[in-house]
C-alpha cells in the first residue's frame, strides 16, 4: 500500500484534494472492472455469437 500511496503522492494526481483523486480512481477502476467483466463475458459466449467489423446496417 505504500508504493501505490507513493505514486499518487508524486504522480499527476499529486497536488490534486483527495476528493478529486477518488473520484477520478473510482472512475479508472469502474472502467477496468466493466472491460474485465466484458472479456470474461466474450471469452465465454463468444465461440456462439457473431461478432462483425464493419458498418452497422449493411445487406451483403
Amino acid at each position: 500500500m505504500d508504493v501505490v500511496n507513493e505514486i499518487l503522492r508524486q504522480g499527476p494526481l499529486g497536488e490534486l484534494s483527495s476528493l478529486y483523486k477518488r473520484t477520478i480512481l473510482t472512475l479508472f477502476f469502474s472502467i477496468v472492472v466493466t472491460l474485465f467483466i466484458m472479456l470474461i463475458i466474450l471469452l465465454y459466449q463468444g465461440g456462439q455469437q457473431y461478432i462483425g467489423y464493419g458498418y452497422l446496417f449493411t445487406t451483403s
